[in-house]
């Protein structure tokens, strides 16, 4: 499933393939990297895998996360190589506690062999205005989208007004 700069299909001989497999699966499962700390998490595997060593998220966020971040973004982009039509989904909202505006993004694709996907592109915070949106989607859809002024790009969103400016 993923390229061989992830390692291979067998169990991890390292620590390092370890931690990367750590990270996809998080990021497969779209889980936050602190879930390696939860109490739950750790029980288990001390439990019944005590003989391997959870890495806490700072060294997963440290080490490894920009190697499974590049490896899984290449994978998105050569699958959005290959479909002629794409939903663009974004939802936008602003961390009560915080006061800071996030936007999700998202794509849905069919591809060729009719499998139906959905991508999550980014999470991350972002100006809460028309201008900030736009520039911020433009800049995923670049990054992500090879060759997009040639698919046809249609958008889903919730009702938020900036998105009608």
């Amino acid at each position: 499933m993923f390229p061989k700069k992830l390692g291979t299909f067998g169990m991890a001989t390292t620590q390092a393939q370890l931690n990367q497999d750590f990270l996809v699966w998080l990021a497969l499962d779209l889980e936050s990297f602190s879930m390696v700390n939860n109490k739950g998490f750790r029980y288990f595997f001390n439990k019944n895998v005590p003989q391997l060593h959870i890495p806490d998220e700072s060294t997963l966020r440290k080490k490894s996360v920009m190697e499974v971040y590049d490896t899984l973004a290449e994978k998105v982009q050569s699958e959005l190589a290959n479909v002629s039509t794409i939903n663009v989904m974004f939802d936008g909202w602003t961390d009560r506690h915080h006061g800071i505006h996030h936007i999700g993004l998202r794509v849905q694709f069919i591809r060729d062999d009719w499998v139906g996907r959905v991508v999550t592109l980014s999470v991350m915070p972002c100006g809460g205005d028309a201008a900030s949106i736009s520039e911020h989607i433009i800049t995923e859809i670049n990054h992500f989208v090879p060759n997009y002024e040639e698919k046809e790009l249609y958008s889903t969103h919730d009702g938020a007004s900036v998105y009608n400016d």
